[in-house]
């Protein structure tokens, strides 16, 4: 399991963590540490999750706005990424914009897409499932 995250100063595509950094493995199942996500005005984000070998996954975190941020599949790491109907919709809990979703099917690579005018950052923790 990897996050790719992009090299500030090569522009290429890096690892953020990978299978070192899990917190458990036990049952087909991965847990991810948690990330942050920062995801520009109307943009596509640099993170991207591995989901390659895997069915399906359950994301959940916490965001800066209250709008919903678009889920982006692609089959390749620097493939296009298109938008899905699957969206992180937010619930606001305590004054807290929090959301959770569950996919099956996986693509090989998920990102986010913000089609908000405001600058965008995600709490992010997930759970892949074989």
């Amino acid at each position: 399991m990897v996050l790719y995250t992009t090299n500030s100063t090569t522009g290429e595509p890096e690892k953020a963590f990978s299978k070192d950094n899990i917190l458990l493995v036990s049952n087909n199942k991965h847990v991810s540490v948690e990330s942050s996500v920062s995801i520009n005005a109307n943009s596509l984000s640099v993170a991207k999750i591995d989901c390659r070998n895997f069915k399906s996954i359950r994301m959940f975190g916490t965001s800066s706005l209250a709008n919903s941020i678009n889920l982006a599949f692609s089959e390749t790491l620097n493939g296009t990424y298109r938008n899905v109907d699957n969206k992180l919709t937010m619930t606001n809990i305590n004054s807290v914009n929090t959301f959770s979703i569950e996919l099956n099917n996986t693509p090989n690579y998920i990102s986010f897409y913000n089609t908000n005018s405001s600058n965008c950052d995600l709490i992010l923790n997930y759970v892949l499932y074989s």
